[in-house]
């Protein structure tokens, strides 16, 4: 692997909160970091706020009118959304890159349930991706390594707020995975 590919890969995995190490020319790509910072700003103190609306909406309904009653009934429902959608976003990610993935000399080697696979040009006939729109603003994708068997193995699992950023992001992977085992591009 040539160092400015490497760098950019490196870069790429940081940007996108996956975990890699580099061990005697390897890079080794593993669980995607949990970010504490988005799982309490964004599922916690959803829900947080909304069991405090829920208490003061439970202790003092008699106190307002119907109308008031929609609204913070709507803002319980849409903190919930918000603390639902992100978590599933967050469980999707890490669930996608749970499996260790060692990038060596010209192939790719995933460790999955303890079993050991190794890639390469004469095994892999092809790489393709899969995209999902999570909610509005929110898409995840998924890049698998097609062995000569047929057989999908999940290399990459991430998530954009641009699905022209996700589709730019999934193909470069894509790119990078077929340089690097040295496979054709048709």
């Amino acid at each position: 692997m040539n160092n400015s590919s490497t760098f950019l890969l490196e870069s790429k995995l940081k940007r996108l909160k996956i975990s890699f190490s580099k061990e005697n020319g390897k890079i080794i790509i593993s669980n995607a970091k949990l970010d504490l910072t988005v799982l309490f700003g964004l599922v916690f103190l959803p829900l947080i706020v909304a069991v405090g609306i829920g208490m003061f909406f439970i202790t003092s309904v008699a106190n307002y009118s119907e109308r008031i009653d929609i609204k913070i009934l709507a803002t319980l429902v849409f903190l919930v959304g918000i603390a639902i959608v992100n978590g599933l976003r967050i469980m999707s990610k890490l669930k996608a890159n749970k499996n260790r993935k060692v990038l060596d000399d010209k192939g790719i080697t995933i460790v999955e349930n303890d079993q050991i696979q190794r890639f390469d040009a004469t095994n892999v006939k092809d790489f393709e991706y899969m995209t999902k729109k999570l909610d509005n603003e929110i898409f995840e994708g998924k890049v698998f390594l097609i062995a000569t068997n047929n057989q999908k193995h999940l290399v990459l699992g991430l998530d954009e707020e641009s699905e022209h950023y996700l589709l730019d992001d999934l193909f470069w992977f894509i790119d990078y995975f077929k340089k690097h085992i040295e496979i054709e591009t048709l």
